[in-house]
């Protein structure tokens, strides 16, 4: 060793260390050989006979290499370097040079069986490429521990860290150049830009490939000693290549997703590339994908498309969205109070066909794009108001001057140049309005607060919406080749939905809602030339679309204890609602069919005052008063003719209480009576119901029952008097919060006399059980039939339909061995008992559980077994159901485990419904992953054991390694570290 403590200059000859990194949670030992170390005064180390493995001694993975200079950061330079997978060297290089943030030069060199040889290189003319950590092969070598600068600048050929923290936003724009030797070439751009200034983006991502064909089955690229290059079409012109283009615009204003490809295979011929030389994949498998390929235990032609990671596309769209251009309205406000123009869901849609002259294992472009719909949608509305008594027009003029230019979207917010300084203070002065009054000096109390109100108020407003799609279907049925394609579109192609509907409104406030009165005039007209859903399969349909309605709906309602404001507990309120159409135009469907069909047949209605035409005409009184502890509520319902007339009267009274905040007492009534006066019918029916509930600590218990009587007079001469009880409901419970659960409702039917329903459940812990009931006629089986018939003969009964027990076993994670072990268990175990249907109790059992040995195994087990014949354990149910055999349980049991007599499993009425088993074995290079799944299935009407299982090899990825020399009280180290990310 030789050293000057001066300058650390200096060299050490024959050192060996060793560094522990953790790799996905798994500590990795790393051992750095070296014949001989060197460092010059420029900060330049250099290594001479350097060997980096993973394991001591002999190593099943090493690179060597006769010289190795760590340059700067993460740059090194790699002179002669071998590549061995135990003691066999696999791959050797005159050298290697690597910078993570290089910018112009990223070449990527493999061999693939369809391909070729490939070479790939990506030129950056914006940003940099991402860097994850610990993603390359040699990041161990970096001094910065693989640490990627986030906001670095362009110095030379390189980009260096940045002063500017602020200056780099993501943004990149990057030229794709790859060289295939048996596809041909690839040009790309793929370009991400940020406009934070105005919240706007813009992706970009296309390319043109020059590929020829080649054979799926021999790989062949010569046909005759020349190639087929491939083509395309533009608008049906033919050009010599192939195309992919992708734009993604997104601002606050529009919204724009065109795409547009030459054919479907694009993106899986020329996407599948990478910008980092990934050493390990290629020294481990130059085929396919690396050695994550050897994962999928099916069989595939070595030179077909690989569309695991880029299927083929099939279809697309075109899209656009324009964002509500609503401007500020101040200026003409109210008169024009909102305006508003939508464009969005403007869409094309592109459906592929197979181009039957074209043999797909060659040409790409057997499958060809085609237009199949267009789709373009514009709403326009505006609201405002004709006249408003409660408007302040210096209050407008004021904003207005504020906001003259400014609209809702960012880019039209510009400064008002007419904006002028606030005068003097006479313009902040609050004019009264002649129409607001100070409350009655009469009404003034303590409890009552003096505050201004209008004395009358009342507006006319509108709301206008003109809605319009336009819709476009290419006819596309005779086009067998891209060259038949024809993007024009005929009258007949176009089809529209114009949909307009208007309101107009007014509404009448007298002394603070006292009365108001509220009447709309509303007007829709649907016109619509196709439907969506049914696409004019169905005529009639579309007719009954279109049609015209105007309607006026009226309401009125006086508050008559609001001029008594002492009275603040009470309300009472009567309202008056009237909505009648005053014109409809519909499809008459019955005149219709007495036509040639050529035309529809339309029919008008006008303001006709019968039950079929007016949609409402009623009259509510409403009375509540809230007096603690009660609450009560009267209701008063009429239906006025031409409508069926009809009285419902409801009283409801509620009392509740509170006992320190453990009792609480509820006690709830309800009064109704209903009078309906038909053509046909008279009928009155009175109904009353009463609930009690009472709940102390962790108890509750409630009650409720209730009654009605009918008189029903049918053709005003048969009498009939129906007087009928609800059952009564009564229901309990009690709960321990994880610890004890019980839960009780019964149903008491006194009309008839018997209990209609109950259930229980209790659960204690893990344990839970649950019975209920059903209320119906004995069922029989039919041996003959092989099928249960219903005993109509005999009377209903109350029987146990269903027991259910249950036993859940959650084990909390348990730490062995200094938690070096860890396990996790889970076992369900459900039964379920069938009174009525006894043929479907049931039994299942899951367990699973979880083993995980540090740095060693990890085993994950899970099944499911069932047995859905538990009836054949019981003789009474088996001699029910015609069966003369006897089974015992246990035995049953014992046989399903016995894995040496096929015919004792199958006779078994304990089946395994699945397994499943992953197990990963941990080396110091590899993990042994091992998986397996099976359950049954039916194939040819018989149940058969289906299992898929796999095993491969995972590979671990290197770890980053930092080396550090030190000189501490006259002793000299290498040692190896790593800082946390």
């Amino acid at each position: 060793m030789t050293f000057d403590i001066d300058n650390w200059k200096g060299s050490l000859l024959k050192c060996v260390s060793k560094q522990e990194k953790d790799i996905k949670k798994e500590k990795t030992v790393f051992y750095y050989v070296t014949g001989e170390i060197k460092k010059s005064d420029t900060d330049v180390m250099g290594m001479n006979n350097v060997t980096i493995q993973t394991v001591e001694g002999s190593p099943f993975f090493n690179i060597s290499a006769y010289d190795l200079w760590m340059l700067d950061s993460s740059d090194f330079v790699i002179i002669s370097p071998f590549i061995k997978i135990g003691h066999v060297p696999v791959f050797w290089a005159p050298f290697y040079y690597h910078s993570d943030n290089n910018l112009y030069f990223n070449p990527v060199y493999g061999i693939k069986n369809r391909e070729g040889i490939t070479f790939q290189n990506t030129i950056y003319f914006m940003g940099k490429k991402t860097v994850k950590k610990g993603e390359n092969d040699f990041s161990f070598l970096s001094f910065d521990n693989g640490q990627a600068s986030t906001n670095l600048e362009l110095n030379g050929l390189t980009l260096v860290p940045s002063k500017d923290k602020e200056k780099y936003n993501g943004d990149y724009s990057k030229l794709m150049v790859d060289y295939y030797s048996n596809l041909g070439l690839f040009i790309g751009n793929k370009t991400s830009l940020n406009f934070d200034s105005i919240k706007s983006k813009i992706e970009i991502e296309g390319g043109l490939g020059f590929s020829r064909n080649i054979d799926e089955v021999t790989g062949v690229v010569y046909n005759n000693d020349k190639s087929e290059w491939n083509s395309s079409y533009i608008l049906n012109e033919k050009y010599p290549f192939r195309y992919l283009l992708y734009l993604k615009l997104t601002s606050p204003i529009i919204k724009l997703d065109l795409k547009s490809m030459s054919d479907g295979n694009f993106r899986n011929d020329f996407f599948k590339r990478t910008e980092d030389f990934k050493w390990l994949d290629y020294f481990t498998s130059q085929l396919d994908d690396g050695i994550e390929s050897f994962t999928n235990s099916s069989s595939k032609e070595v030179y077909t498309r690989d569309l695991s990671l880029e299927p083929i596309i099939s279809q697309y769209n075109i899209s656009l969205n324009i964002n509500n251009f609503s401007p500020q309205t101040n200026i003409i406000k109210p008169f024009l109070d909102s305006f508003q123009l939508d464009f969005q869901d403007f869409k094309v849609d592109f459906y592929s066909k197979t181009d039957t002259n074209i043999d797909k294992k060659y040409d790409p472009s057997y499958k060809f794009f085609y237009p199949e719909r267009l789709t373009i949608p514009v709403a326009l509305s505006f609201s405002g108001r004709i006249f408003d008594t409660s408007y302040n027009f210096k209050e407008n003029v004021n904003s207005t001057k504020k906001e003259i230019y400014k609209f809702d979207n960012p880019l039209f917010d510009v400064e008002n140049p007419m904006q002028e300084k606030a005068s003097g203070s006479e313009d902040k002065k609050n004019e009264e309005n002649p129409l607001e009054i100070k409350a009655p000096e009469i009404l003034k109390n303590e409890t009552v607060n003096q505050k201004k109100v209008s004395l009358v108020n009342s507006k006319l407003s509108y709301n206008i919406k003109l809605p319009y799609t336009l819709n476009g279907k290419w006819k596309n049925s005779d086009w067998k080749t891209l060259s038949d394609i024809n993007y024009e579109l005929t009258d007949e192609d176009l089809q529209y939905n114009f949909d307009p509907n208007s309101l107009l409104n007014f509404d009448f406030n007298l002394y603070d809602s006292l009365l108001t009165i509220s009447d709309s005039l509303k007007g829709n007209i649907y016109g619509k030339s196709y439907i969506k859903n049914n696409d004019q399969l169905n005529i009639i349909d579309l007719y009954r679309w279109n049609k015209t309605l105007l309607e006026n709906n009226l309401s009125i309602k006086l508050s008559l204890l609001k001029i008594l404001p002492e009275i603040k507990n009470q309300t009472l309120i009567v309202s008056y609602d009237l909505n009648n159409p005053l014109y409809k135009k519909s499809f008459d469907e019955d005149a219709y069919k007495l036509t040639d069909k050529s035309e529809p047949v339309y029919k008008t209605e006008e303001n006709l005052w019968t039950k079929d035409f007016v949609n409402k005409n009623e009259m509510n009184i409403n009375y509540t008063m809230n007096e603690s502890p009660f609450n009560t509520k009267v209701t008063y319902n009429r239906k006025l003719p031409p409508l069926d007339e009809e009285d419902n009267i409801k009283f409801q009274e509620i009392i509740k209480f509170d006992i320190q905040d453990l009792i609480e007492n509820i006690s709830e009534s309800t009064l109704g009576y209903l009078k309906k006066n038909s053509e046909n019918e008279l009928s009155e029916i009175v109904s009353a119901s009463q609930k009690y509930s009472i709940s102390l600590f962790n108890w509750k218990s409630e009650i409720e029952l209730g009654f009605k009587q009918s008189d029903k007079f049918i053709d005003v001469e048969k009498n009939k008097d129906d007087f009928e009880f609800d059952p009564v409901k009564l229901s309990s419970s009690y709960k321990i919060d994880k610890i004890l659960d019980l839960s009780l409702q019964v149903n008491y039917n006194i009309e008839d006399d018997r209990w209609d329903y109950y259930q229980g459940k209790a659960k204690v812990y893990d344990f839970s059980i649950s019975l209920n009931s059903i209320f119906q006629k004995p069922l029989k089986w039919d041996v003959s039939n092989n099928r249960w018939i219903t005993l109509d003969s005999e009377e209903e009964v109350l029987v146990p339909n269903i027991l259910t027990l249950e036993h859940d076993l959650n084990i909390k994670k348990m730490y062995l061995w200094k938690n070096r072990i860890t396990l996790d268990i889970k076992t369900n175990l459900s039964i379920k008992k069938e009174f009525v249907r006894i043929d479907k109790s049931s039994l299942r059992y899951s367990l699973v559980f979880e083993l995980d040995i540090f740095e060693f195994l990890n085993l994950k087990f899970s099944s499911t077994s069932s047995n859905n014949s538990l009836f054949q354990y019981f003789t009474p149910e088996r001699e029910k159901l015609g069966l003369n055999y006897d089974k015992n349980i246990f035995e049953d049991l014992i046989r399903s485990f016995n894995f040496f007599n096929t015919k004792d499993r199958e006779e078994s009425n304990f089946n395994l419904y699945s397994i499943n088993i992953d197990a990963i074995y941990k080396m110091p290079d590899w993990n042994l992953v091992f998986n397996y799944s099976g359950k049954p299935k039916i194939v040819e009407e018989e149940y058969k054991w289906y299992q898929v299982f796999s095993f491969f090899v995972e590979w671990k990825p290197l770890s980053l390694v930092r080396s550090n020399i030190e000189n501490k009280d006259e002793n000299w180290s290498v040692t190896t570290s790593s800082k946390k990310q």
